[in-house]
C-alpha cells in the first residue's frame, strides 16, 4: 500500500465532511461531532490533542469555528506531508508492481499551479481508483521520469505517454482546459520544477 494511503483517505474524508450546524445560545454556531467522518475526528485529534468537545441537549459538539480551523490546518498539514513524502519517492521511481497498478494519464500535459505554486497535471485518465471523470487535474507534480514514463503527485504514481504541446491542449483535452495554455509546461519546465520542489524539500543536492 502507498504510505500516502492514509493521508490521502483522511482528506477525501475532509472533503466530503458537511456537518449540520444549529445554533445556541448567544447565537454561537455548533456542529454535532457525530456527523463528522470518524477518519476525520481521529486525524483532528491525533494533531490537537487538547480539542475539547462540549455536550448539549446531551448531544457531544465542537463550536463550529473550531470544526472549520482544525478542517483547514489538517488539510494544509496532511498535503504538505504527502508532498514531502512523495518528492522523497519521486528520487527512487516506482517499483514494477507500482508501476503495474497506476492510473494512466494519455494525452498529458503540465501546466503551473497559479493557485499553490509547483505544477500539476492535466489529462485522460485511465484506471484511476477514485475518479470517473476523463479529464482529470491531478495534486502537486512530484517526481518525473526522465524518459516520461510516469509521473509522481503528492498523491499516487501515475504511467503517462503522449505530452501534449501547448497549441495542441484545448484540441486535445477539451475546451474545459481553454485558458490554461498559456500556463502549458515543456519538459524542460517540469524536470526544473520537479528539481526545485526537490531541493526545497532537501531530498535533492543543488
Amino acid at each position: 500500500m502507498d504510505p500516502n494511503a492514509d493521508g490521502l483517505r483522511v482528506i477525501h474524508a475532509l472533503r466530503r465532511a458537511e456537518p449540520p450546524a444549529f445554533t445556541k445560545e448567544k447565537g454561537k454556531l455548533y456542529v454535532i461531532a457525530d456527523t463528522i467522518p470518524l477518519e476525520a475526528l481521529e486525524a483532528t485529534e491525533s494533531l490537537f490533542p487538547a480539542v475539547k468537545y462540549i455536550k448539549i441537549d446531551g448531544v457531544w459538539c465542537l463550536p463550529a469555528d473550531c470544526w472549520n480551523f482544525f478542517r483547514t490546518q489538517l488539510m494544509s498539514t496532511l498535503g504538505t506531508r504527502m508532498t514531502n513524502r512523495s518528492l522523497r519517492f519521486s528520487m527512487l521511481g516506482p517499483t514494477s508492481g507500482e508501476l503495474k497498478d497506476a492510473p494512466l494519464l494519455q494525452p498529458w500535459a503540465a501546466i503551473r499551479d497559479p493557485q499553490f505554486g509547483g505544477a500539476i497535471l492535466l489529462g485522460i485518465q485511465s484506471g484511476h481508483p477514485t475518479l470517473r471523470s476523463r479529464l482529470i487535474n491531478t495534486s502537486r507534480l512530484c517526481g518525473i521520469a526522465a524518459d516520461q514514463s510516469w509521473a509522481r503527485t503528492a498523491s499516487r504514481w501515475y504511467r503517462v505517454q503522449n505530452l501534449l504541446r501547448q497549441e495542441d491542449l484545448v484540441d486535445r483535452l477539451g475546451h474545459q482546459v481553454a485558458g490554461l495554455e498559456h500556463l502549458t509546461l515543456d519538459a524542460w519546465e517540469i524536470r526544473a520544477f520537479v528539481e526545485r520542489d526537490q531541493i526545497d524539500a532537501g531530498v535533492r543536492n543543488v
